[in-house]
């Protein structure tokens, strides 16, 4: 996860998550529509071009799609690395 700032006003406006999936690209659109299909979280594609020059992809998603995965997963997150999700208080409010 990370955090998008407004630099005018320092507030945050966006979290960002994303899945360093390092696959090819018609394995990343496996795993975005299966994200799509089985959760209605909706990834999209980031293109990563590697030290030896090959291509591969990771997934991203934002504020609203990262909610409900942070909701999805936070019953498995070991309390050490609750951080990288989206805390409850969180859930509920608006970035924008």
């Amino acid at each position: 996860m990370s955090t998008d700032y407004r630099k005018s006003t320092g507030k945050i406006t966006a979290r960002k998550f994303v899945l360093c999936t390092f696959c090819s690209s018609e394995e990343a659109d496996n795993i975005i529509e299966m994200f799509k299909t089985k959760w209605d979280i909706n990834f999209y594609k980031l293109k990563r071009t590697m030290k030896d020059g090959s291509i591969k992809y990771c997934i991203q998603c934002r504020t609203k799609e990262g909610r409900k995965l942070s909701n999805l997963i936070r019953q498995y997150i070991l309390k050490d690395f609750e951080y990288k999700i989206l805390p409850i208080q969180e859930q509920e409010a608006s970035y924008l």
